[in-house]
């Protein structure tokens, strides 16, 4: 009997390791964009129960980047795609940008601490919070794993 060659067991189980983080990175996107979505109703519910309404190009951008470019580019993204990941990592980001300025730096209807009390103002203060979170923690992550992708 010869002798084993840990050098290919060790770059086999490197192999299997490897592979194995972007699949639980995968899990954790798939969570991600599920919980904002969650979350995004929920914080549109507090906008409409408090007459926050945002301008029609806005609200366009919010639906089409916010709600549905993170929902459509998931099952891509999940399968490998580059592009369906660059979608996403843009669509993260886009949104934290978007939802930083708007609910922490301008001051106006929208931010978060210029609400009275309330369970709904409550809401909207927490899932704004929860949405700059999910987005900066989505953005990093599809980010990640689009680097993968280009390995």
């Amino acid at each position: 009997m010869g002798a084993v060659d840990t050098k290919d067991t060790v770059g086999t189980m490197d192999t299997i390791y490897m592979a194995a983080r972007p699949a639980r990175a995968l899990q954790w996107l798939l969570w991600l964009v599920v919980a904002h979505v969650a979350v995004t109703l929920l914080h549109s519910a507090a906008h409409f129960v408090l007459g926050i309404v945002p301008p029609p190009v806005e609200s366009a951008f919010i639906f089409v980047v916010i709600v549905v470019l993170p929902v459509v580019s998931l099952p891509f993204a999940l399968r490998g795609s580059r592009m369906g990941m660059a979608i996403l990592t843009l669509a993260f980001a886009a949104s934290w940008l978007y939802g930083t300025i708007n609910h922490f730096v301008i001051a106006g209807a929208d931010h978060v601490t210029g609400l009275d009390h309330g369970v709904w103002p409550a809401t909207f203060t927490v899932t704004g919070i929860l949405l700059l979170v999910l987005e900066a923690a989505g953005t990093v992550l599809a980010a990640r794993l689009l680097s993968w992708l280009f390995r």
